[in-house]
């Protein structure tokens, strides 16, 4: 398995970790949907040592050693990934993703690998990517 599926993975367990955070404390993920219903404050923690802030599309969650930026591509909470997104989870753990090292290596990447049909595209406009289900 590729460098990039194997930072792929990582990063959509990290994300699924901080929905199951959302999910133990406000008893919801699909979080965009309750700020913007205004049941849910647009920054705050999850716990003492863990906080977060939603934006836009999405949120990030500030751990005390990383943090994990993602976006929904949809109000179901479906989440999605793109290079940019990839790349600033891999830099952070240089050494776990050592051929990784810049986003223009992450989209480099990323683009032998929706040619080799390991990850879609969700969109025509190429915004968001998915792993194929058999790469899960």
């Amino acid at each position: 398995m590729s460098e990039l599926l194997i930072l792929a993975r990582n990063y959509l367990a990290e994300v699924e970790g901080c929905l199951e955070l959302f999910e133990g404390k406000f008893g919801r993920r699909d979080i965009i949907k309750a700020w913007r219903e205004g049941t849910l404050e647009r920054e705050g923690l999850l716990n003492d040592t863990i906080a977060y802030q939603l934006h836009g599309r999405g949120c990030q969650v500030e751990f005390a050693d990383h943090d994990v930026d993602f976006d929904f591509m949809d109000w179901d909470g479906t989440v999605g990934f793109d290079a940019w997104k990839l790349w600033t989870y891999a830099r952070q753990f240089p050494e776990r993703y050592p051929k990784l090292t810049s986003n223009a290596d992450v989209e480099q990447e990323l683009q032998l690998s929706i040619k080799a049909g390991e990850i879609k595209a969700v969109f025509p406009d190429g915004r968001y990517y998915q792993l194929v289900s058999s790469w899960h």
